[in-house]
């Protein structure tokens, strides 16, 4: 019996320690949140499903390279309320990388969803996508007794897509940059 009880203690204790931290993935709402996400003339909303949008985490500190997709991407809502997402959505997401409570560095990406159905797809020469600044949150941790609310994406700022260039383009610049340096050498 002792045996048993010493078990059910360190899986508990193991489960506690595992537990996911979670986030409310919407960018709008309470503490004055309201970062919409526009195309790339900056003005025009992103709406519905012709663009997704994902959040991307890891523990405080990451970097931007080493972040993580979390959950399923989303649509952008319509009407009204387009250039938002997350808002009667279910926007409760678990980041599984981080324990519940702790502190995770995120950033949101968005991109055309004719362009792929995850960001890494559609990141490709011609293709419209766009991140976020990078910031940390806190996470909420819904086995802590009591439970605590998930974090919101209050460090959010308003982003605008844009076309990913062509190789040549940036070969280009490049290149009439190298110029301009050699020149102002002479």
């Amino acid at each position: 019996m002792k045996k048993l009880a010493i078990l059910a203690v360190s899986v508990l204790t193991a489960v506690g320690v595992y537990a996911q931290g979670t986030v409310t993935f919407q960018n709008f709402g309470s503490g004055g949140l309201d970062s919409p996400v526009y195309d790339v003339d900056g003005t025009t909303p992103l709406e519905g499903a012709d663009f997704l949008v994902q959040l991307y985490a890891g523990p405080q500190g990451t970097a931007v390279d080493q972040l993580t997709p979390v959950a399923s991407p989303y649509e952008f809502l319509t009407g009204s309320g387009a250039g938002y997402f997350g808002i009667g959505q279910n926007p409760d997401i678990a980041i599984d990388v981080v324990s519940g409570g702790e502190t995770a560095t995120v950033q949101v990406r968005a991109w055309e969803a004719a362009a792929g159905a995850t960001y890494d797809d559609a990141y490709a020469p011609g293709n419209k996508v766009g991140e976020s600044n990078i910031f940390d949150i806190s996470t909420g941790n819904p086995d802590a007794e009591p439970p605590t609310t998930p974090g919101m994406l209050a460090g959010l700022e308003s982003f605008n897509l844009y076309v990913v260039p062509e190789p040549s383009t940036i070969l280009l610049g490049l290149l009439g940059a190298a110029g301009l340096l050699l020149r102002r050498r002479k």
